[in-house]
């Protein structure tokens, strides 16, 4: 998004970092869709704190956007991560230990009933994941300064994970 931004905006902004981690991304992508290789909660999340690093630093260099972009830049890994503490705190269950109640893992598993083939459906689940947060980011980025249409951009994705959410978990 960032790389796109940059070009789209003429906005002088060093990507090397971006350009390496895109590259070792894809290098990840390639082994997980192959089996080989999964990164995790550990690897979601330290790929979420750069990620942050990087819009933080992209923010400070470039103050005319809305703070608001950046939220809706980590949207999904940030409410991914604070919904899962707070549904395991209702549940008087420990928020530090791993379990299969995720949205992404909810997705899978309602892609998987209905795909015989699980490497499909784990390739299934993430485009749609993927598709969705991309058109977020081209919607985010063509409105990079207006701070109320990236609130309700936040809003609505909340919305609909939240609603999505349910509605997964109730069909298991």
């Amino acid at each position: 998004s960032l790389v796109f931004l940059t070009k789209l905006y003429n906005i002088n902004y060093d990507l090397s970092l971006i350009k390496d981690i895109i590259l070792i991304l894809i290098i990840i992508l390639i082994f997980n869709l192959l089996n080989k290789s999964f990164l995790g909660d550990s690897g979601a999340y330290s790929i979420s704190t750069v990620v942050g690093f990087i819009l933080i630093d992209f923010f400070k260099t470039n103050e005319n956007f809305s703070v608001l972009f950046i939220v809706v830049m980590l949207w999904y890994p940030a409410f991914e991560t604070l919904f899962s503490i707070i549904r395991k705190l209702i549940s008087k269950f420990n928020p530090a230990y791993p379990d299969n109640n995720h949205f992404h893992q909810l997705l899978f598993c309602y892609v998987n009933s209905r795909i015989s083939k699980r490497f499909y459906a784990n390739i299934s689940a993430a485009i749609l994941i993927n598709v969705f947060n991309l058109l977020v980011f081209l919607i985010a980025i063509l409105n990079y300064q207006s701070s109320i249409l990236l609130s309700f951009i936040l809003i609505s994705n909340i919305t609909i994970y939240i609603y999505l959410f349910k509605k997964l978990n109730n069909e298991r």
